[in-house]
C-alpha cells in the first residue's frame, strides 16, 4: 500500500469535509432548533397546566425555536395588468381619484363588477349580481377553490406561486358560500395577513381581495424567538384568554378549545409601497379566532 498516496488522499478529504462544514456554519447557519422543554414529559406538564385552567390544545405542541429577524416587503408594481386582464374583453370604465397626500387610486367597473386598485397595490374586485339567494346551490370547500384557482388564471393572469393555502380555517361542511384564504410565504412560514381571500358563491366569485406584498428577505438582525411553550405558559394569566375560557364555560363547554399554536410572520399592512413583517405566533382557536403574540417579547399584540 502506498501510505504517502493515501496520506495525500485523506487530507484531500477532510479539506473538502472542513469547507462543506464551515459553509454550512458559517453561510447558513441553523435556524431552527430543538428547544429544551421538547420532551414529552416537560410537554405533558404544560398540558396538564393548561387543563387545570380549562384550556386544552388540540395538535402536538411545536418544540422549535427560530432564529429570524423582520421581512422586508414591497408591493407588486404588475397590479394594473392584472386589472386590464380581469376586464379584457368587456365594456369597462376606468376613474382616477387622487387623494389629499396626492395618491392616486382607481376604480374600474363593467356592469355589476367592479374593481378598486389603491396606490399602495391593493386591489379589492366585488361582483355585486352574484348574492346568496334561496335556491343558491350549496358546494364544498374543494369545489370553490377550483372555481377560485379559474378566476386567478383565466380573468385575474395570477400566480400563486409562493403562496401557502390556508386550510385550518376552511368550512368542512357544504354551504352556499366558501371563502379561500392564500398567504404569501416565507421559508414555509405564514405571513398571516398578506393574503389573498377569494369567496365563491354557487360557481361564481363574489369578491376577491389580494395584497399586492412580495418578500425581499430579512432586514434585520436575527435573533432567537420564544418558544411555543412559553406562549401557551402565559395563555392562563391573559386577561382575553380568560374572557374567552369564561363564556365558553358559560354555554356549557368543558373547556376553551386552542385548534393550533404556529410560528409565522404579520405585516401589519399599510398604505405604502415598502413595508415590514414581523415575527409571531399564532394561537388559532377552535371557533377560528385568531390571536397574536409576539414571538421575541412572548406578549399579546392582537385579536380577530
Amino acid at each position: 500500500m502506498n501510505w504517502s498516496r493515501a496520506k495525500s488522499v485523506l487530507i484531500i478529504i477532510f479539506i473538502l469535509l472542513n469547507t462543506v462544514l464551515g459553509y454550512f456554519n458559517f453561510l447558513h447557519p441553523y435556524r431552527v432548533m430543538q428547544t429544551a422543554m421538547g420532551d414529552d414529559a416537560a410537554l405533558a406538564a404544560i398540558r396538564d397546566q393548561l387543563l387545570q385552567e380549562k384550556i386544552t390544545i388540540m395538535q402536538s405542541i411545536p418544540q422549535e425555536v427560530h432564529k429570524t429577524g423582520s421581512l422586508g416587503l414591497i408591493t407588486s408594481a404588475e397590479m394594473k395588468q392584472n386589472v386590464v386582464s380581469l376586464f379584457s374583453g368587456l365594456d369597462s370604465k376606468t376613474m382616477a381619484y387622487t387623494m389629499p397626500d396626492g395618491s392616486v387610486y382607481y376604480t374600474v367597473t363593467a356592469g355589476q363588477e367592479q374593481a378598486v386598485l389603491s396606490a399602495s397595490g391593493l386591489l379589492t374586485y366585488t361582483n355585486s349580481e352574484v348574492v346568496v339567494e334561496q335556491g343558491t346551490p350549496l358546494i364544498s370547500y374543494e369545489f370553490a377553490r377550483s372555481v377560485a384557482k379559474s378566476f386567478l388564471n383565466d380573468r385575474l393572469n395570477y400566480n400563486i406561486s409562493g403562496y401557502h393555502l390556508q386550510t385550518q380555517i376552511a368550512q368542512t361542511e357544504l354551504s352556499s358560500s366558501q371563502t379561500i384564504i392564500w398567504c404569501r410565504s416565507y421559508e414555509g412560514y405564514t405571513l398571516y395577513d398578506v393574503i389573498l381571500k377569494i369567496t365563491v358563491v354557487g360557481n361564481q366569485v363574489q369578491s376577491c381581495t389580494l395584497n399586492p406584498y412580495r418578500i425581499t428577505g430579512e432586514n434585520s438582525p436575527s435573533q432567537w424567538t420564544a418558544t411555543a411553550a412559553d406562549i401557551l405558559l402565559r395563555l392562563p394569566d391573559d386577561l382575553y384568554i380568560q374572557s374567552l375560557r369564561d363564556q365558553a364555560l358559560a354555554r356549557g363547554e368543558n373547556w376553551l378549545v386552542i385548534k393550533e399554536i404556529e410560528f409565522g410572520y404579520f405585516s401589519f399592512f399599510s398604505s405604502t409601497e415598502i413595508g415590514e413583517a414581523q415575527p409571531v405566533w399564532r394561537v388559532l382557536l377552535q371557533d377560528n379566532r385568531e390571536i397574536y403574540f409576539d414571538a421575541f417579547a412572548a406578549k399579546r399584540l392582537f385579536y380577530r
